[in-house]
């Protein structure tokens, strides 16, 4: 009988984590001359918080590497956290050498579902 309870417990526990876990997405534009392209992240931790918004980056990409030499941001998305995660993301992106100089570079985070316990 222990065992079925404990299975009962695992399977509830199982399904409220799918019903009311929610779901992130993050859009990002793929700009012409990217060879190596890493989505923002949001990271699960941070999904309860449910945050939402939308930033513009501006990317300086050297010439002759086609590294990304520098990220500013142009429009922040409300979030710090969002902010620097895109940052890294771009940090890590790669173009064809002498495509681009700069690109401006839109994201979005979105987060529904989520339910938070007020204390």
């Amino acid at each position: 009988m222990q065992s079925g309870f404990r299975l009962g417990l695992i399977l509830l526990l199982f399904l409220s984590s799918r019903l009311c876990g929610g779901e992130v997405e993050v859009f990002c534009t793929r700009p012409p001359g990217v060879i190596k392209f890493v989505y923002p992240e949001y990271p699960p931790k941070l999904r309860s918080y449910g945050w939402n918004g939308k930033g513009r980056f501006l990317l300086k990409v050297n010439p002759k590497t086609g590294d990304v030499d520098e990220v500013k941001i142009l429009k922040a998305t409300g979030h710090v956290l969002l902010d620097e995660f895109s940052a890294k993301a771009f940090f890590q992106w790669k173009f064809q050498p002498g495509v681009v100089t700069q690109v401006q570079v839109p994201v979005e985070f979105y987060a529904r579902g989520f339910s938070r316990d007020l204390h």
